[in-house]
């Protein structure tokens, strides 16, 4: 049994860090907008679709920052942060 699992508490760390800067890119929203002014975008059916998705993403990211923000008000019940002495 190990006595410490800071280790695997780091490495998920890491894994959020770099998920969280490979997801962030704005220019993957960028040439998503370039691909929907596109002409073969006029369909009602293919509008749907799109805001549909679009719109399911937008709820997930929404999820996720919550999420993000829950964690580290838990974490930081867990181990709260000193509050420097007053001089």
């Amino acid at each position: 049994m190990p006595t410490s699992m800071r280790p695997q508490m780091e490495a998920i760390l890491d894994k959020i860090a770099q998920a969280l800067e490979r997801d962030a890119a704005m220019r993957d929203v960028e040439a998503l907008r370039s691909i929907v002014r596109r002409p073969g975008w006029r369909t009602v059916a293919e509008q749907t679709l799109f805001i549909a998705l679009a719109t399911a993403f937008y709820d997930h990211l929404e999820a996720g920052a919550r999420m993000r923000s829950e964690l580290l008000e838990a974490s930081k019940q867990v181990s709260p942060v000193p509050k420097p002495a007053a001089r």
